[in-house]
């Protein structure tokens, strides 16, 4: 009986028992599941990442670096997927991380090279323009010196040779042609001198000889060839001789413009072009003038000028708003600063009584005494200062211009210092 009760405990003990062993090994099942599942998500997302970077790396490297950064950070922080499963999805995502980020850094090497490269190619450009422009400009001069020398002005051409000599140092070319240019006038000196010398003996010999006859009459005039040809001279002073071009050249910018001229932030550039088109005129741009006033043909300026303006007068206000002028020299149009301008300037002494005819009678009358009238003024200023108010005001040093006038008293003669341009127009030989 002791025995059967004991093992009726016995089997109610492991009656009780069964129920609770069965049921840990159901909570064991359900947790491996769950751990099976999420590995296979874990492992399902990192793949999707991987396929999406390899979509985006050659558009957006850096988009495809975070994409798969934060898949590896999802990695590390996961325990669902086994040791050798992390490992190879660590080592995949790294080894891609690396691929992208040394194709970007090779990329972005390769583009800054392209850069440097493009900017070396546009500066060599930039070099190459600038001395083909100063080829032509040599090349032009230098057309310039030889035409001066075949026509035999070889003081120009020597002058003309020496400037470009020394704005184009390094050119063999240009000191050549100075050597060639100066050897010429030097030659032709001499044969001058000689020349002059011969027959400035003759006709001194001549003279002494002709004062030992005695005079048929109270007065002696000399023959009326050399009456004529003194009246011929005298008249010389009043002008400057100017080339057929020149004198081209003088007759355009004499013209007038038929309606008003309005021009508005135009550049440098553009306006000589369109003067050069406008007019046919040669225009020679001193380079080393725009330099040292610190200008280039980018510059803008404004004008406005009524209708019936000369061609000159807008040039010389054109050129007025950037500090240059003008001069003709050579059968063209040499743009230059003020300085320069000075250097170029042909010095006249005009009596007064040959420079009243050549106004023909509208100067103010000169009093021998050179008494001052009501106004303060002598007529000598005003007389000049109606020179300079009426005749290329632009160009005389009253409005900021290389010209200037002084009066000689004892020879009652205007000393007059400016363009031959200018100088022919007071002559009225240009008028």
């Amino acid at each position: 009986m002791i025995r059967l009760a004991v093992l009726g405990c016995l089997l109610m003990l492991l009656s009780s028992l069964l129920p609770t062993a069965h049921a840990q090994d159901s909570t064991l099942d359900e947790a491996q599941k769950r751990r099976k599942i999420e590995a296979e998500r874990l492992e399902m997302e990192i793949r999707n990442a991987l396929a999406e970077a390899d979509k985006i790396k050659a558009s957006e490297p850096s988009r495809a670096v975070q994409i798969l950064e934060a898949a590896l950070e999802k990695l590390s922080a996961n325990t669902a997927l086994s040791i050798a499963q992390t490992a190879t999805l660590r080592v995949t995502l790294k080894d891609r991380i690396e691929a992208i980020k040394s194709g970007r850094a090779k990329a972005e090497a390769e583009q800054a090279e392209g850069r440097n490269r493009l900017a070396e190619l546009d500066r060599r450009l930039a070099r190459l323009q600038a001395q083909a422009e100063r080829d032509e400009a040599l090349r032009r001069d230098l057309a310039i010196v030889k035409d001066l020398m075949a026509r035999g002005k070889l003081a120009e051409a020597a002058r003309l040779s020496e400037e470009l000599a020394q704005r184009h140092s390094d050119n063999p070319a240009a000191g050549q042609q100075r050597q060639v240019a100066g050897l010429g006038e030097r030659v032709r000196e001499a044969y001058r001198i000689t020349e002059e010398k011969a027959g400035a003996s003759v006709s001194a010999l001549n003279d002494v000889a002709r004062s030992g006859i005695p005079p048929a009459g109270d007065i002696v005039y000399p023959p009326k060839e050399k009456w004529d040809k003194l009246t011929r001279d005298r008249k010389k002073f009043l002008e400057i001789p100017m080339t057929e071009r020149e004198k081209q050249i003088v007759a355009i910018l004499n013209s007038e413009i038929p309606t008003p001229t309005e021009l508005r932030d135009i550049t440098f550039r553009k306006f000589l072009d369109d003067f050069q088109k406008e007019t046919g005129l040669p225009v020679l741009v001193n380079q080393a003038a725009l330099k040292d006033l610190g200008i280039d043909y980018e510059n803008t300026f404004t004008i406005s000028l009524p209708r019936k303006v000369t061609r000159r007068s807008l040039l010389r206000t054109a050129l007025a708003e950037l500090g240059l002028t003008y001069v003709i020299r050579n059968e063209t149009i040499e743009i230059m600063d003020v300085e320069r301008a000075k250097n170029c300037m042909t010095v006249r002494v005009i009596p007064i009584d040959d420079l009243l005819l050549g106004f023909g009678g509208l100067a103010p009358p000169i009093l021998p005494n050179g008494n001052a009238n009501t106004s303060g003024k002598t007529p000598i200023d005003l007389l000049i200062d109606m020179i300079q108010d009426t005749i290329e005001p632009l160009s005389w040093q009253k409005y900021n211009g290389p010209g200037s006038i002084t009066y000689y008293a004892p020879q009652r003669a205007l000393i007059i210092r400016n363009s031959a341009e200018v100088i022919n127009m007071i002559g009225g030989r240009t008028r």
